[in-house]
């Protein structure tokens, strides 16, 4: 009889502009299967992961069932295979539980997990039973050792990966490659924001201070207008002076700042209150793609029980040795804070059975990243002589080929807590023989949002200005 071995399998994930995603399954020797999931599809999967897993052990709890005399529960699918491991956070454990061919897994606490093992050994002790005290002390002692094997082995395999991840960093601070952070700005936190000088002229048009600041007839000729490094409607409150000109001021703001904070961050902003000085109130309802009463249908919901997960997109490292090719760009995975989740209330009030997150415009995002980093750099280098810019055609006329310049940080990189509700860095970085200017962003960073970076341009200073821009603010 033929025996076969399981292949293991690879799965890629593309995100694409219109907010869908392809998915790719690969064998060890060719691709198995391809689909193309939409952006309701790819919402209504995620929230019904956070629902599994939400209120997995929302009943632990309760007492367990009564059961007659001769009676027992019958599980049609078998649960093997239970594993425990632990995550990045603290008090936190993760449990992963075999059911049939697939695998579940749950986040619990430290106290949940103790209450679970307290149940477990309580619902496996039987007074009654025939089997010898010698054969269970065996089992226990054979538990026991294997348990112990499988954590020197997750121990040893956290030891390696720690080693390889500050290895790696220490590397790149030897051949030069490394991160060298010279400003920071943390918005929301008690670092003060500092105040910059007006530019005159605009930062991503060139357009001259002698220039008006818009050709249409009853507009102002002058002052240029101001530029937000973070949106005001985030929440962001560095501004620079008389920095823009009025048609890439609706660009930036208008389309590209409008269609991320209108969609994809809306409800976040909304549950955050966070809106520019001067506009008006939030809407009391906002729409909701969901699945009700079995009918995929877009009900208003209001806003104190909407649900707010707040999902953001890993990217790999930027790629500054060869401009974007395709239309969509390279994810490496998703990470998901929820903010406010009542499953049960949008069942039971709305019958709500799964809904979808809002839309992800990857194009317009990155768009918006490119801005942000492109005026930071201006506001503390000035928009011309310090760097030779990369990024102005992608952030005003939408040139794709400049995406691969955004990206996420390199692996050995951790993410420290913040109390800050954005941070922004300033710093010099080798890559492809060229010493670079790059932003370093960090978007509701007390909410573990993720972490991007952003090839701004090429610097044109010094080694001596650089390192003494670097050592000053180590200094300070």
């Amino acid at each position: 009889m033929e025996s076969r071995q399981k292949v293991p399998a690879k799965i890629n994930f593309q995100a694409r502009n219109d907010g869908s995603v392809d998915v790719e399954i690969y064998s060890e020797v060719q691709r198995i299967a391809k689909l193309t999931l939409s952006q309701t599809e790819v919402g209504s999967l995620v929230s019904q992961l956070l629902r599994t897993s939400g209120h997995a052990f929302e009943s632990a709890d309760r007492p367990p069932p009564q059961l007659g005399e001769g009676r027992r529960i019958e599980f049609p699918i078998s649960a093997t295979n239970l594993q425990i491991g632990i995550t990045s956070e603290r008090n936190q454990k993760v449990i992963v539980v075999g059911v049939g061919e697939a695998s579940i897994g749950f986040l619990v606490s430290d106290l949940q997990l103790r209450e679970l093992g307290r149940s477990m050994l309580a619902s496996s002790w039987d007074r009654q039973s025939s089997i010898p005290t010698s054969r269970l002390l065996n089992e226990a002692v054979t538990d026991f050792r294997t348990a112990l094997i499988r954590w020197a082995s997750i121990v040893g395999a956290q030891a390696r990966a720690t080693f390889r991840r500050r290895a790696n960093a220490c590397w790149s601070s030897i051949s030069g490659q490394a991160f060298y952070q010279f400003c920071t700005i943390k918005i929301g936190s008690d670092v003060a924001i500092p105040k910059y000088a007006a530019v005159g002229k605009c930062i991503y048009c060139d357009a001259p201070h002698y220039s008006s600041y818009s050709k249409r007839t009853g507009l102002r000729e002058s002052p240029f207008g101001g530029e937000h490094i973070v949106p005001e409607g985030i929440g962001g409150s560095a501004e620079l002076p008389e920095a823009s000109c009025q048609r890439c001021e609706e660009i930036t703001g208008a389309l590209v700042e409008g269609r991320v904070l209108g969609r994809t961050l809306k409800a976040l902003r909304v549950h955050l209150n966070l809106k520019k000085s001067g506009s008006g109130a939030h809407p009391k309802t906002l729409p909701l793609d969901a699945t009700v009463n079995g009918i995929e249908s877009r009900i208003d919901v209001p806003t104190e029980e909407y649900p707010i997960v707040f999902t953001m997109l890993l990217f790999p490292p930027p790629d500054v040795r060869r401009r974007n090719a395709e239309s969509g760009k390279a994810v490496n995975g998703m990470i998901t804070a929820v903010l406010k989740l009542d499953q049960k209330n949008l069942l039971r009030k709305y019958g709500i059975s799964s809904w979808a997150s809002a839309a992800w415009d990857t194009q317009m995002f990155c768009r918006m990243l490119a801005k942000i980093g492109h005026s930071f750099a201006a506001a503390e280098l000035g928009p011309a002589g310090s760097f030779s810019p990369k990024l102005l055609d992608f952030i005003v006329n939408g040139d794709l080929g400049a995406m691969n310049l955004i990206g996420g940080p390199p692996e050995w990189e951790q993410p420290s807590p913040s109390d800050a509700l954005h941070e922004i860095f300033l710093g010099y970085q080798r890559m492809a023989g060229r010493v670079n200017l790059v932003a370093k962003i960090r978007l509701f960073a007390r909410y573990s949002g993720a972490t991007y970076y952003v090839v701004v341009g090429e610097s044109l200073e010094s080694p001596i200005r650089r390192w003494g821009r670097v050592i000053a603010a180590k200094i300070l």
